[in-house]
C-alpha cells in the first residue's frame, strides 16, 4: 500500500512533455517518430509565425484606414465649424441691419 505517488501531468505544458517524448523515443531507438514530432513542430512553428506576419500586416493596413477615415471626418468638421461661425455672423449683420431699418422707418412716420 506504501507506493509512490505520480504526479499527474499539466494540461498545456507542451513544451517539457514533447522534450520527454523526444527523449524516450531516442532512447527507444524510434527516431524517425522522434524526426516526424520535430518536422510537425518546425512546421507548425512556421505557421504560426506567417500566421502572425499576416495579422500584423493586416492591422497596419487597418490602422491606416482608421486614420484616414478621422482625419477625414475632422476636416468636415472643421468646414462645418467655418460654415456655421460664417452663418452665424452674417445672421447677426442681417439682425443689425433689420434693427437700423425698423428704426429709421418708426422715426419716419412717427410725428
Amino acid at each position: 500500500m506504501g507506493g509512490k505517488k505520480r504526479k499527474k501531468p499539466k494540461r498545456g505544458s507542451s513544451s517539457s512533455e514533447t522534450e520527454e517524448v523526444m527523449a524516450a523515443s531516442v532512447n527507444n531507438g524510434d527516431d524517425s517518430m522522434c524526426n516526424e514530432l520535430k518536422n510537425s513542430l518546425d512546421c507548425l512553428r512556421q505557421v504560426v509565425s506567417e500566421g502572425f506576419v499576416k495579422l500584423h500586416t493586416d492591422l497596419d493596413k487597418l490602422r491606416f484606414e482608421f486614420k484616414t477615415k478621422i482625419d477625414a471626418v475632422r476636416l468636415s468638421i472643421k468646414d462645418i465649424e467655418k460654415s456655421l461661425t460664417y452663418t452665424q455672423s452674417e445672421v447677426e449683420t442681417s439682425k443689425s441691419i433689420l434693427r437700423w431699418k425698423r428704426r429709421n422707418i418708426q422715426k419716419k412716420w412717427t410725428p
